[in-house]
């Protein structure tokens, strides 16, 4: 289990918790910011098998688009806005291969909407 702490412009600390891969990568803070505006808290995780069970079945982001930058928060605002995602809460990072996001307003409920997905 792993645990990072994201501070956000305006000085706001979130953690989230990633009980699937052991090295972390953060979203940048735009992408960040953005989830917290709409959620109170996310999970990044990293698994092949489900990554590709679920690649377009969820929210998926173009595979041109590569993850940790500002064009991941660009795709991400696009998401919610033509995707399900707000219902879902949960994306496929298509050019992050084994990428996964879920979000929640709490972990519990991040970690819930990952486990239904199983």
């Amino acid at each position: 289990v792993s645990f990072e702490l994201v501070a956000t412009p305006d000085e706001i600390v979130s953690g989230y918790i990633n009980p699937f891969n052991k090295v972390n990568k953060l979203l940048n803070k735009n992408t960040i910011q953005n989830i917290l505006k709409k959620f109170g808290i996310f999970q990044n995780i990293n698994n092949l098998d489900l990554w590709k069970r679920l690649m377009h079945k969820v929210p998926t982001s173009n595979e041109q688009v590569p993850y940790g930058t500002p064009e991941m928060a660009n795709e991400i605002k696009r998401l919610f806005e033509e995707t399900s995602l707000s219902n879902e809460k949960i994306i496929v990072m298509a050019g992050h291969e084994e990428g996964i996001i879920s979000f929640g307003k709490n972990l519990e409920e991040a970690a819930n909407v990952l486990l239904n997905k199983l």
